[in-house]
């Protein structure tokens, strides 16, 4: 998967979306991703198939699990695996949650 389409895939959830930060402060709910490392298809001293994987940040004010499930049903829909975690960023009073993704 391109940045750019994964871009192109953020963006129709209507909410702010950026590579790796905003230029200006945004008010949350808003969504920051960033290209993490690759896991290639790998034998005999080549690389057959390039995987990578990027790190999709979901930040809200509140816990927001429709906000998740949006993001989640955007993920099956195509076809893109991912893994989640959560945390609470206590200096900045928000909600992050961090998707670990890639294409099937």
């Amino acid at each position: 998967m391109q940045i750019t389409t994964l871009k192109t895939l953020l963006d129709t959830l209507n909410y702010p979306v950026a590579y790796q930060r905003f230029r200006r402060a945004v008010d949350p709910p808003y969504i920051v991703f960033e290209f993490a490392y690759t896991n290639n298809f790998e034998a005999d001293d080549t690389v057959y198939r390039v995987r990578p994987r990027y790190s999709v940040y979901l930040y809200t004010s509140l816990k927001d699990p429709e906000i998740e499930e949006q993001i989640e049903q955007l993920f099956e829909d195509n076809y893109i695996v991912w893994d989640k975690t959560e945390t609470f960023l206590a200096d900045e009073e928000l909600t992050q949650i961090i998707y670990t993704i890639y294409e099937r």
